[in-house]
């Protein structure tokens, strides 16, 4: 069977985005299951995209949607990755225009499209309009299982993220957790995902003349203002990562992971900061408060002053934290990528 996966295969090493890093494990774990594999291309190839930059981008996928469907068959399987109501629109107009052939299968990932869902009633027609029968839809929390609310009867798959496929060391990384919080980012430096919060937490640490140490991984609008950041007791770094194994290396030492994001599906960074055993504080927004679970696998970013105690707590008690830990290795264990990968792809 043919395995036609349309998501991000940018040659640009900056975009490091969820997707990008889904099809990457999507691709290696249908290889091995016997799928001949063809991808295409439909993503961003920059993270600041001008109006000029869309408009290629849109032309680009015109053309590739007229190529790809001039050799479909009925028995292929089409992979979508959708990060919104125009991502679904342009995926599904272009497969009819050009009569693109097989089994459709729609990940929804981000939580901007949930967000115009539960807002708009033009996207809510947009989607009920283009939606049929024979569409099957992957979510990542119940949540976000929006079909029912719009009812829509299709075949819908709840299932985490695939980026797990190893584990930590335990004891190794309990020692890592010393006098003082060792701390990341990782991510697009934007407001939008909370860059403004986490400096009001390292003031909080500041002003109590604690010390504090923070990486900030990735890019974004928000670079230059985390450059020009003084403190005393708090010692930032930036960079940026382009692997896993990168990420690896810099977070090798790290206790903690912020994420106070304003909207999310689902992210990534969520299992990857698991899997390398670091407690990730995250907002509780769109899944993954099914997933993460305060205080014991890891905890939520609420109030900035809370999120001060939840630390301190941690770092002055190492029962605490091993505790902490020692859920998060059961929960890598039991969300390795070959399993939920298994689970999407069984009875296609």
């Amino acid at each position: 069977m043919l395995l036609r996966i349309f998501g991000n295969f940018s040659k640009n090493p900056s975009i490091i985005g969820g997707n990008k890093t889904d099809t990457k494990y999507l691709i290696h774990y249908s290889l091995q299951q016997g799928f001949d594999i063809e991808v295409v291309h439909i993503g961003v190839d920059s993270n600041h995209e001008s109006l000029l930059d869309r408009f290629k981008r849109r032309f680009h996928n015109i053309l590739i949607f007229k190529r790809f469907s001039k050799n479909s068959l009925s028995d292929d399987l089409n992979i979508f990755f959708i990060s919104g109501i125009y991502s679904y629109f342009e995926k599904v107009i272009f497969g009819l225009i050009f009569g693109l052939q097989g089994k459709n299968i729609y990940l929804l990932r981000a939580g901007i499209l949930f967000e115009q869902l539960n807002t708009s009633l033009i996207c809510r027609f947009i989607f009920k309009l283009l939606t049929n029968k024979s569409s099957q839809f992957v979510v990542q929390g119940i949540k976000f299982n929006i079909f029912k609310n719009f009812n829509i009867y299709n075949t819908v798959k709840i299932l985490p993220n695939w980026t797990i496929t190893d584990s930590f060391n335990l004891i190794e990384k309990h020692k890592c957790f010393t006098d003082y919080p060792k701390c990341a980012f990782v991510g697009r430096f934007t407001e939008e995902k909370g860059i403004h919060d986490i400096i009001k937490l390292l003031q909080l640490y500041e002003l109590s003349q604690s010390r504090l140490d923070i990486i900030f991984l990735g890019d974004g609008i928000l670079l230059e203002y985390l450059l020009s950041l003084k403190f005393t007791y708090i010692n930032i770094k930036i960079d940026s990562f382009e692997s896993k194994s990168q990420l690896k290396d810099f977070l090798h030492e790290v206790n903690y992971c912020f994420l106070p994001s304003k909207s999310e599906g689902l992210p990534n960074v969520l299992f990857e900061v698991w899997e390398l055993g670091i407690i990730p504080i995250f907002s509780f927004v769109g899944s993954v408060e099914e997933y993460l679970i305060d205080e014991f696998n890891g905890c939520q970013w609420d109030e900035v002053e809370n999120v001060y105690t939840k630390i301190n707590q941690i770092q002055d008690n190492k029962n605490e934290s091993l505790r902490i830990l020692k859920n998060i290795e059961t929960f890598v264990n039991e969300n390795k990528s070959d399993k939920i990968l298994k689970i999407l792809l069984e009875d296609l």
